[in-house]
């Protein structure tokens, strides 16, 4: 059985941004608590966006590396309302290293109202 979403406090990431909207990661946490848990094929997951803006270098693509090596399967990713993954990239990552065709997910069915929101420039 599929644990509930639970936040490993070593990784943790206490916001979560979205575009120019920055949201409280355990709000979105516990906003899918206990939602039901369904597979989703590897090869339908959008790979052309970078999660991780801040790999300028060779040492911090290492540590995102590690990290995806590190990442807990038995936790869910979390999806947004129109299907991008929101929180689980290291996991999606590590599972197309292990060459999974699958990956468990559960989805938001609306969006929380965000703690911030950017001006566009």
């Amino acid at each position: 059985m599929k644990r509930a979403i639970d936040v490993n406090k070593d990784l943790y990431q206490e916001t979560t941004t979205i575009g120019n909207k920055v949201y409280s990661t355990d709000d979105l946490f516990n906003r899918v608590k206990d939602k039901e848990v369904f597979k989703v094929p590897l090869c339908s997951i959008d790979f052309t966006q970078m999660p991780w803006g801040d790999i300028v270098n060779i040492y911090q693509f290492c540590e995102h590396y590690a990290r995806c090596n590190d990442a807990d399967m038995e936790y869910p990713v979390i999806l947004a309302p129109h299907g991008g993954i929101i929180n689980g990239f290291h996991r999606v990552c590590k599972a197309v290293i292990n060459c999974d065709d699958y990956i468990d997910a559960v989805q938001l069915s609306e969006f929380p109202e965000p703690i911030t929101v950017y001006d566009k420039e």
